[in-house]
């Protein structure tokens, strides 16, 4: 909590006059958000794999644990091709979830890891 209120405080005082931060400030949002995922992982990161491996029965668990991996797997890919694009906007790519390019270059690691 303590990361988020700082992200948020800064982004906040920082960009609502000039609309872009200092060096020294994009590098502490960055290392705050690095901190916050390092604690999340090591407290709450491990209930993905855990959960799904306690609530299913015996002859069940195997394919409640594949699902819950690639749903897991599936909307990583989302997040991350959304915050890509979110951030690295340009006139070729400008669409809001995936970039035609990126998105064959999904397909394709896709169909090549089946």
């Amino acid at each position: 909590m303590l990361f988020q209120v700082v992200i948020g405080s800064l982004l906040g005082v920082r960009l609502k006059d000039t609309g872009e931060l200092a060096l020294t400030d994009s590098i502490i949002v960055v290392l705050m958000i690095c901190w916050f995922v390092i604690a999340f992982a090591y407290s709450w990161g491990c209930m993905a794999m855990l959960i799904p491996t306690e609530i299913f029965q015996l002859d069940t668990r195997s394919a409640g644990q594949g699902v819950a991996v690639f749903m897991n797997l599936l909307f990583t890919i989302f997040m991350a091709q959304a915050f890509f694009v979110s951030a690295l906007r340009t006139e070729i790519c400008n669409i809001s979830l995936l970039c035609p390019h990126d998105f064959v270059y999904v397909l394709i690691y896709l169909l090549l890891r089946s």
